[in-house]
């Protein structure tokens, strides 16, 4: 099974890359950075991956720190991650 998907971010994805790496965390892929010529249109594209191998611990700190990115940029909406149901069913092995 695939346990990737792409986010259409409202910022260009290759900072908030660069504001969560600086916390240690990799935020994804910037497909930017995949588009070839058209890398103005994929600007705000963003690949995340999860696995099971991420405890909850690890995708609140991930949240957290997407959270941190985006509300660094001015002009956006601050908001409030919903906790998330799937989140709380796993288990650390």
């Amino acid at each position: 099974t695939f346990h990737e998907f792409a986010l259409k971010l409202p910022v260009p994805a290759a900072g908030v890359v660069e504001q969560m790496m600086q916390q240690g965390i990799l935020a994804g892929l910037n497909l930017a950075d995949f588009a070839g010529g058209m890398q103005v249109a994929a600007e705000q594209g963003l690949l995340v991956a999860v696995t099971e191998k991420r405890t909850e611990t690890e995708m609140d700190q991930y949240v957290a720190a997407f959270t941190q990115a985006m509300i660094a940029y001015p002009n956006i909406i601050p908001w409030s991650p919903a906790p998330c149901a799937a989140t709380s069913s796993l288990s650390t092995p």
